[in-house]
C-alpha cells in the first residue's frame, strides 16, 4: 500500500466516530444560507471521492496527459440533498467511497503514480501528487472544519 493511501485509510479508522459524536443540530447549522453546514461539507468530501475515483482509474488508460475536468461542487451538493440526509448515510456513502479509493490506489503500479494531468488551470501534475497534494490535503481541510469545536 502506498503512503497515499495509508494516509487515507488512517483517516478512514477516525473520522466516522469523530462525527457521530458531532450533535445533529450543530451538523445541519448553517453559517449563513450561501455557506454549507457540516452535513454539506461532508456531502461534499463525498461529490469529491467520487470524481477522484473516477481520476485514479481514468489515469491509468485514458490518453496522458489526463485532462481533469472540474465538476459544479455547489451543485453536486444540492442536487445530491445532503442537508436533508442522514448523517450515517452520508458517513456510510463517505466510507464506502474512501475504501474504493484506497483500493484504486493501493492498485496503481507505482511507476502509474507519475502519469501526468493536466488541470483546468493548465497546471500539470502527476496522479499521485494530485491525490497527495490535492485530494488528501482538500479532504484535511474539509475535515477540520466539520470536526472543529
Amino acid at each position: 500500500m502506498n503512503t497515499i493511501a495509508k494516509q487515507l485509510n488512517e483517516l478512514l479508522q477516525t473520522v466516522p466516530q469523530k462525527i457521530k459524536s458531532i450533535p445533529e443540530n450543530k451538523l445541519c447549522e448553517k453559517p449563513s444560507p450561501d455557506k454549507w453546514s457540516k452535513k454539506e461539507i461532508h456531502g461534499h468530501l463525498c461529490d469529491s471521492a467520487m470524481n477522484n475515483i473516477a481520476r485514479v482509474i481514468r489515469s491509468q488508460y485514458d490518453e496522458l496527459p489526463l485532462l481533469i475536468v472540474s465538476y459544479h461542487q455547489t451543485e453536486w451538493v444540492s442536487l445530491n440533498g445532503y442537508q436533508t440526509m442522514d448523517i450515517d448515510e452520508i458517513i456510510n456513502l463517505w466510507s464506502a467511497l474512501n475504501r474504493r479509493l484506497v483500493h484504486a490506489l493501493s492498485s496503481i503500479a507505482e511507476d502509474n503514480l507519475n502519469n501526468m494531468c493536466v488541470l483546468a488551470d493548465g497546471e500539470k501534475i502527476s496522479i499521485g501528487k494530485l491525490m497527495e497534494e490535492d485530494y488528501i490535503v482538500h479532504l484535511e481541510h474539509h475535515m477540520s472544519r466539520i470536526l472543529e469545536k
